[in-house]
Parts: C-alpha cells; structure tokens; sequence
C-alpha cells in the first residue's frame, strides 16, 4: 500500500513538473474539462491554479490553450455567451488561496440562461511539487536508514531489532525476544559493549 501511494505522489509530482515546464515554454497553460462537474488547470510558471465547476448543461472533451485565461468565458460559443460572473467570498492558508463566485450564461436567443457555481485553489506552483516528492523521499530514505542500522547493528554483535548485546544469547534476544539464530556466534568488535544502542 505505502509503495502504491509512493507511486501515485511520485507521478502527479512528474505531472505538476511537466505542467511548470509546458507553461514556462508557451507563457502559460490552461487544462479545461467543462461539463456538470469540471474543472480547469492554469498555470503561467509561477502560480497554478484549480477551478471546479458545477452546472455547465453539456459536457466537453479535455483541451488545452495557451497563455493565462480561463476558458469558461468562451464557452458556449456560438450558442452561449458569456454574461459576466460575481465572487462568493474566499481567504487565505499560508500560501493557499480559496474563493468561489458563479459565472452567468446567455442563450443568443433568450432561452435557457443558466449559471454556474465554482471554487477556486490558487498556489505557488512549487507547493504540490513538493508535497507530491515528500512521501516518495520518505519511503525510500526511511528503509535505507532502517538497512544500514541493521546492518551496523549485526556487525557490532548486536540485536538487529532493539540493539541489545547478544554475546552471552544464542537464540533469542533476552530484551525483546527476536530470533537471532542468523546473528549467533558472530563476534562483536573489541568496542561493542560501549557501542551505543
């Protein structure tokens, strides 16, 4: 389970990446999916932001433009058009922005004006970069500190679990009861009495 989420943290950390580097080469990048629930990605290299929707009457492929603004306010065309759009309030986290607000539609010809709800999250783009790298650092840099405890631990004499001296044991480690069978016999270096644990 910890390895599948590992995976997942590293690949949308290699998407964010990915996005910086596609909106850094064409002066900004916006991702839309419209639809009853959508939802669009922009990014101009130093801020990204994430827009959910709900309420859009049809849905519409993922499509993506250059530059730095929102689709939604050519959406429809030729049958829509966009008739302004007003803020629901927000606030700010640390680095994170909220806000939300609705975005009017109408019909070219009178029917079916409808409106649309959103929430937006806007951040530094380096943010979820970071914190989709920090759990795949953790799962690798956790075993690979936990293998060479073992393993200096095994080379002083020592219980490979708890540090415990093992040169009067044979089969299990008087203090936590582990099994040392693999370790017995082995003779410590001159100094592991004073190793610390």
């Amino acid at each position: 389970m910890q390895a599948a989420v590992a995976i997942v943290s590293l690949v949308l950390a290699l998407a964010v990446f990915a996005l910086w580097l596609a909106a850094m080469n064409s002066r900004g990048i916006v991702i839309s999916k419209f639809g009853p629930r959508g939802f669009e990605v922009m990014c101009n290299g130093r801020l990204m932001a994430i827009w959910l929707y709900r309420g859009y009457p049809s849905a519409t492929p993922i499509s993506h433009t250059s530059g730095d603004s929102s689709q939604r306010h050519v959406w429809g065309s030729p049958r829509y058009e966009y008739a302004g759009e007003g803020g629901g309030g927000g606030g700010t986290f640390f680095v994170l922005n909220h806000f939300s607000g609705h975005t009017n539609y109408r019909h070219r010809r009178g029917a079916n004006d409808f409106q649309v709800t959103w929430n937006a999250y806007g951040m530094p783009v380096w943010l979820p970069f970071v914190v989709f790298t920090i759990f795949p650092l953790y799962w690798f840099i956790v075993p690979l500190r936990a293998a060479r405890r073992r393993a200096r631990r095994r080379r002083l004499g020592l219980c490979e679990t708890c540090g415990y001296d093992l040169r009067e044991s044979s089969d299990r480690c008087p203090e936590c009861g582990s099994d040392i069978a693999a370790t017995a016999g082995r003779k410590p270096t001159p100094h592991a009495a004073s190793s610390p644990r």
